[in-house]
């Protein structure tokens, strides 16, 4: 049951990251929008930190447990995303979106 809850809340956090994201890609492939890309992916963020806020308000003891388990898998993600940080996006990518935009 620890193992829900560790997946709940990483798929939580997963979800900030890809909201957040959103704006650095999307200025990548010079289609940025501030209300579609900024404004509403940080609205959900929002709710959805407010939802891990009341998560973690007065649980138990095995569940607990899932703060710190997130914490470490979160650090190393976080370190090999860093390291793979200058990989460039595909011609392919680039190409579809400037055929989108005209």
């Amino acid at each position: 049951m620890i193992w829900a809850t560790v997946l709940t809340v990483t798929n939580l956090i997963y979800h900030v990251a890809v909201n957040q994201s959103l704006a650095f890609l999307t200025r990548r492939l010079r289609e940025l929008s501030v209300v579609k890309h900024i404004v509403g992916p940080t609205i959900g963020s929002a709710f959805i930190v407010i939802i891990l806020y009341y998560t973690f308000l007065g649980i138990a003891y095995p569940f607990v447990l899932a703060a710190p388990i997130v914490a470490v898998w979160d650090a190393i993600g976080i370190y090999f995303a860093y390291r793979k940080r200058k990989v460039p996006l595909g011609e392919s990518d680039v190409e579809t979106a400037a055929e989108q935009a005209a």
